[in-house]
């Protein structure tokens, strides 16, 4: 069951990590825990659970340490078929400057989305999004330079662990 998992995680870290309780204490990251596992108290898929589980892991404020999320594996003939099926957004590099997320390049094509803004994906603000990824990691201590940098150049990959593939998202943008 996921209590006991969070359980096993937080005794490892507890095991393994020479200064777990360095930038947050003890009492604090107890709490954290508890909480993450009262929570939880219906079936949830590991999407959710990552969700759930990566705000808290963010809270040790190690930067070293963070929660990857389980993912689909592909077999051959699956991954053959998905690289035929070119879904753009995945291919736009984001630089997240002054709280806006820009499109700093477009993998191998020119556009003249570059230099655009992306105020909305789907039915979610950006600034949205970007809040709630900023707690799935943690730099070192209360250090907040590595954030915006971190949120640039992983976007697309946040969007994917947060919604899964999708072979189609209606964007909005406010060209420059």
């Amino acid at each position: 069951d996921l209590q006991n998992d969070v359980d096993k995680l937080y005794k490892q870290l507890k095991k393994h990590h020479p200064k777990l309780y360095q930038y947050t204490p003890k009492t604090v990251l107890d709490f954290k825990f508890d909480s993450l596992k009262n929570s939880i108290n219906k079936p949830i898929d590991s999407r959710d659970f990552y969700k759930k589980l990566s705000p808290v892991v963010a809270q040790v404020k190690q930067g070293h340490i963070s929660v990857g999320s389980v993912s689909r594996h592909f077999r051959k003939k699956e991954r053959k078929l998905l690289k035929k099926e070119k879904f753009e957004f995945y291919d736009l590099d984001f630089e997240f400057l002054e709280n806006k997320l820009l499109v700093k390049d477009y993998r191998g094509r020119e556009s003249t989305l570059i230099g655009s803004e992306v105020i909305r994906i789907a039915n979610e603000n950006v600034s949205d999004l970007v809040k709630v990824y900023k707690t799935r990691f943690a730099s070192d201590g209360f250090n907040t330079t590595l954030h915006d940098r971190f949120i640039s150049k992983g976007f697309t990959v946040f969007y994917l662990k947060d919604k899964g593939f999708l072979d189609s998202l209606r964007v909005t943008f406010k060209v420059k």
